[in-house]
């Protein structure tokens, strides 16, 4: 399974890529692999070399004219991605994500929350 990251926190990146590497395992994924954006612009890059199985996403990038509900849009526009999760710890910002029919994860989530999410 292809996995593409989009977060700019380094410590959350690099849990959220482990979680990912224990929960490909666990779950029978298959090899896992799993690239990590630290910005739009390199997300927007990854994507333009390759179609990703799941795009985990934190909405607050720091970016002046994009967040990633708007990233995801696109990605879902171009077909760059199977499914498209969208975290926030700001429940207006899971609301928008859920409106625009996204799927969401609460920041901080669980493992158990996580691969739930997968799954669904």
């Amino acid at each position: 399974m292809k996995f593409l990251v989009v977060e700019d926190t380094s410590y959350v990146g690099e849990a959220l890529c482990e979680m990912l590497r224990v929960l490909s395992e666990k779950m029978q994924l298959g090899g896992a692999i799993i690239d990590w954006a630290r910005t739009i612009p390199e997300a927007e890059a990854f994507f333009g070399q390759k179609q990703y199985d799941l795009v985990l996403s934190d909405f607050d990038l720091k970016h002046p004219e994009k967040n990633g509900l708007e990233l995801a849009k696109i990605a879902r526009e171009r077909g760059w991605a199977r499914k498209i999760i969208i975290m926030s710890g700001l429940v207006k910002n899971l609301v928008a994500c859920e409106e625009a029919g996204f799927q969401i994860l609460p920041k901080p989530s669980t493992v158990q929350q996580l691969m739930q999410a997968i799954r669904n």
